[in-house]
């Protein structure tokens, strides 16, 4: 199986960068993890709306191109407005989609957040927490839900 994140947005903080590389690497060999960093469009420091949505759907040009490059893939959007799971749920979901295909896409968006249209074009959008988590923040609770949700799917302990 293999799991594309895309991020708007470099993991600066070297000490995130390692948990989530140590969440990734452990799944070497089981899964294929794939990480792609896109610029997030610059804005001033209190942006408009129109500033915000002009931005937003810059980035969902290039989200866009590489989304309909993985026809088959199943898309998911991490937002706050979707879907709250638990992990045994996000372990059920990724089951279910592997029996479909062997490809996922999990994007997470800059600043302020994905465009509509980008969200549109995903299958799923779920949501990691009701609260509002910087993108460093994001990849790693999602890296460690991921190899959390393939240690249930495979019952191994760690997920007790």
């Amino acid at each position: 199986m293999t799991v594309t994140l895309i991020q708007f947005g470099q993991t600066k903080d070297r000490n995130v960068l390692a948990l989530c590389e140590d969440f990734e690497r452990r799944l070497t060999g089981k899964w294929t993890v794939c990480h792609r960093v896109l610029k997030p469009v610059r804005l001033p420091d209190d942006p408009s709306e129109k500033e915000i949505n002009a931005a937003l759907d810059k980035e969902a040009d290039e989200l866009l191109a590489i989304l309909c490059a993985k026809p088959r893939a199943c898309k998911i959007a991490l937002a706050v407005e979707g879907r709250e799971v638990t992990s045994e749920g996000l372990a059920e979901l990724i089951r279910d989609k592997m029996q479909q295909t062997g490809e996922f896409v999990f994007v997470i968006g800059s600043s302020h957040g994905i465009a509509e249209r980008a969200k549109a074009a995903c299958d799923v959008r779920l949501s990691l927490s009701r609260l509002t988590l910087p993108h460093e923040l994001c990849r790693l609770v999602f890296s460690e839900q991921l190899y959390r949700a393939y240690t249930i799917i495979h019952q191994m302990k760690y997920h007790k």
